[in-house]
């Protein structure tokens, strides 16, 4: 059975309580009883020595008036001796010389004295019995026997022994004996009223006790139970400078800590939705397949160093006058995670609703800076290669926004050649600007030649050495990797690229186009 904090502290509390009071009752018994005993034997004590007293006073008289037992003045001896007898405890006083009873007075001549029964003769000092049985009806006597000693000429002229009752010392010590036990019993009694007073007393002070130490861990209980229903808003109050005060306090910060805690979870998990969210518009907004085109492999690799970045590509179905021609897109946002792929979107949409408008890269480029720019805050921007490759003839047209060289490997040579267009990033500057710095460059692709485009990620990709992948390792891996068609060729690239890096966490987005042509 499940006992409360409050039953066993009340049990333990009203426990010591109930044993203190119990000891102190028992010992004030012992004590009391102790003192009923030491007071019987005080009284008993005082009454001997009041009965020694007595007759030490009896023998003491009669020696002092041992002149008429010296000249043999018997009656006047008896005359004092009945004077003597005549206290009601007094039961004899007997006066013997040469072994014969002179005082009191017999008719004819003094007999022999016998000796009480358990009584030995009288010495040269004073003695005393205890004699049960005695006296009349058995009464017991205190006999005390002693010499008369004529102090005038020093010598012992004869014997007394005096006996006393000692029913009424008996009697004295018993009336006194009750009476203390009388008071003793008052006592007891009053004393045990007293300790079953303070019991009561304890019990209830226990139990206020209790709950007065307890009210705050059953404060501190509720408010668990009220936190622990999700209600971290509560607060538990407990007023109190001491350990369960602290305790208030550090549960108090814990469940802050929680909130907040709570907050920051809730405020992460509605991030990750709009991430998750942006995540599947861009890879909506990124193409679904490559461009089919005879004579030509096309490849492309996009890697977000966030889950939502702000690069991306595009190829464009472009026909004109008849002749198929497919737009190329490479762009780097100025910006990671959803403002990225927010700009990112806006800028795919602007440049393909330009892009059937104009044969020139160049143009397209102007168009769209045209509609970007006025609402592009300040310091954001858009770095982009749009080109334009004539199927037929092989022909590229190149426009370059602010991006990063193109690169061109030729097959005839094994070389790679880096191709440098003028112009600033969509967004920089006012639109006269931007239109005076784009220029168009093209780039005629023979068989077995590949066009390369990429973002800045490939030459700042770095390992745990900080050392960068650069161009130079970049054109190595073109002049290495040519053989085969384009997507396996940036598929190798990425895996050395990864191979450098070594899982070192990327700061930038890695997205590469390549554009091959085959070799008759």
């Amino acid at each position: 059975m499940r006992l409360p904090l409050k039953a066993k502290f009340s049990g333990l509390v009203l426990g010591l309580v109930m044993v203190i009071l119990v000891s102190i009752w028992t010992l004030s018994v012992y004590e009391q009883s102790k003192m009923e005993r030491s007071i019987a034997e005080q009284q008993r004590s005082t009454m001997r020595d009041e009965l020694t007293k007595r007759a030490t006073n009896i023998l003491a008289f009669l020696s002092a008036n041992s002149e008429a037992l010296a000249i043999g003045d018997y009656l006047t001896v008896d005359a004092f001796v009945r004077d003597l007898s005549t206290s009601p405890d007094i039961r004899f006083i007997h006066i013997v010389k040469d072994g014969r009873l002179i005082v009191p007075l017999q008719d004819g001549a003094p007999p022999r004295y016998q000796l009480p029964r358990g009584v030995k003769p009288a010495g040269g000092a004073m003695h005393f019995e205890m004699v049960d049985g005695a006296g009349v009806d058995s009464e017991p006597l205190i006999i005390v026997s002693g010499p008369i000693v004529d102090k005038t000429i020093r010598r012992r002229v004869a014997e007394a022994y005096v006996g006393i009752s000692r029913l009424p010392v008996r009697d004295a010590i018993e009336s006194a004996q009750a009476r203390v036990k009388e008071s003793g019993r008052i006592a007891r009694y009053e004393f045990t009223f007293a300790t079953l007073l303070f019991a009561i007393l304890g019990v209830v002070g226990s139990v206020i006790l209790v709950a007065f130490v307890l009210r705050p861990i059953n404060i501190l209980t509720r408010g668990a139970k009220i936190i622990g229903q999700g209600n971290l808003n509560h607060e538990v109050v407990v007023r109190t400078n001491d350990e369960i005060g602290d305790l208030a306090h550090t549960f108090n910060v814990m469940t802050r800590n929680l909130r907040e805690d709570q907050v920051k979870l809730i405020e992460k998990q509605k991030l990750e939705q709009e991430i998750k969210i942006a995540m599947q518009i861009q890879q909506t907004l990124l193409p679904k397949s490559l461009p089919n085109a005879p004579g030509y492999s096309f490849g492309a690799v996009y890697g977000g160093a966030r889950e939502v970045s702000g690069d991306y590509y595009d190829f464009l179905d472009i026909r004109s006058n008849g002749r198929p021609r497919i737009g190329v897109v490479v762009a780097d946002v100025a910006g990671k995670g959803i403002p990225g792929a927010f700009m990112m979107a806006v800028t795919r949409s602007i440049l393909r609703a330009q892009a059937p408008v104009s044969d020139s890269p160049a143009q397209v480029l102007k168009l769209t800076n045209g509609i970007l720019q006025p609402d592009l805050k300040k310091g954001m921007f858009v770095s982009m290669v749009y080109g334009i490759l004539d199927v037929q003839s092989g022909h590229m047209e190149l426009s370059s926004a602010g991006h990063c060289p193109s690169l061109v490997y030729r097959a005839g040579s094994g070389s790679v050649e880096t191709v440098r267009c003028k112009g600033i990033a969509l967004g920089i500057g006012a639109a006269q600007l931007f239109e005076r710095r784009i220029e168009s460059k093209t780039v005629p692709l023979a068989p077995g030649d590949i066009f390369f485009q990429y973002t800045d990620g490939i030459q700042h990709a770095m390992n745990i050495e900080e050392n960068r992948f650069g161009m130079d390792r970049l054109m190595a891996c073109l002049r290495e990797f040519n053989p085969g068609d384009a997507q396996s060729l940036v598929a190798r690239i990425l895996e050395r690229i990864n191979s450098f890096t070594a899982g070192f966490p990327q700061f930038d987005d890695i997205t590469m186009v390549a554009i091959k042509r085959d070799r008759a």
